[in-house]
């Protein structure tokens, strides 16, 4: 990844201007090289003001406004880069309604995926399951899913898991099938892995014998052990 052509003091000035344009600058330069930021603790004062960029952008645009506005974009995974709490549950309105244009709804959903496990209340993660099973936008679908998996992340939960999997199964679009997957490895249940291995061995195609083993793999790091070769060898009676 390359770094920003910015340093932080320039993308705080930019943030903290009058000038929009600016402001969208700044923001993008932050979350995109979010990574790359030897002190990351410097931009954590922008989330008030980030905060606001993003209400005031979201009040300015008109009703049924079904266009792109990358300012919000960035406004939102900025916020959610700096995990700034105050701004969570604006950012769950904007996911959770469905006048709002998809593309700002998937960003919103990948914003909330940045936040720390345990971030959602049981309510908004029941709204989050049911948008990441029925919602007609696919970025907003993967991004709930992924939103889920980070809310329960290394929690080694056997129901969320569970209930990934039996998602899974009746899926048909490639790519959601794929972000479950990665979420059931995040989780890092072991309750899964049975049927993990059994994908492997069974007729089964490509992408899900690769996604299958990616998981396991995943899995295996998080419960502290060398790769997938070590899980599977703890689940060797399997029918």
């Amino acid at each position: 990844m390359q770094q920003s052509p910015y340093t932080p003091d320039e993308i705080i000035e930019m943030i903290n201007s009058d000038d929009l344009e600016e402001n969208a600058i700044g923001a993008r330069n932050l979350w995109t090289f979010w990574e790359k930021w030897p002190n990351q603790e410097i931009f954590k004062s922008l989330g008030s003001r980030l905060h606001y960029l993003l209400n005031e952008t979201m009040a300015a645009l008109p009703e049924g406004f079904s266009g792109s506005f990358r300012p919000v974009w960035h406004f939102l995974l900025s916020l959610g880069c700096l995990q700034y709490s105050e701004a969570y549950n604006d950012i769950f309105a904007i996911l959770a309604n469905p006048a709002i244009v998809e593309n700002i709804r998937g960003f919103a959903a990948d914003a909330l995926a940045r936040y720390p496990p345990g971030s959602l209340t049981k309510e908004q993660e029941e709204i989050l399951w049911k948008l990441a099973e029925e919602d007609s936008s696919l970025p907003v679908r993967v991004n709930c899913i992924r939103a889920i998996a980070s809310n329960y992340f290394n929690s080694r939960n056997e129901n969320i898991a569970k209930r990934l999997w039996e998602m899974q199964k009746i899926q048909s679009n490639p790519a959601i099938k794929s972000t479950i997957m990665a979420a059931i490895g995040d989780v890092a249940s072991t309750a899964i892995v049975p049927e993990l291995i059994h994908t492997l061995i069974t007729r089964r195609t490509p992408a899900m014998k690769k996604d299958a083993g990616l998981t396991l793999d995943r899995i295996a790091q998080l419960n502290g052990m060398k790769n997938r070769d070590d899980l599977i060898k703890s689940f060797s009676k399997i029918d």
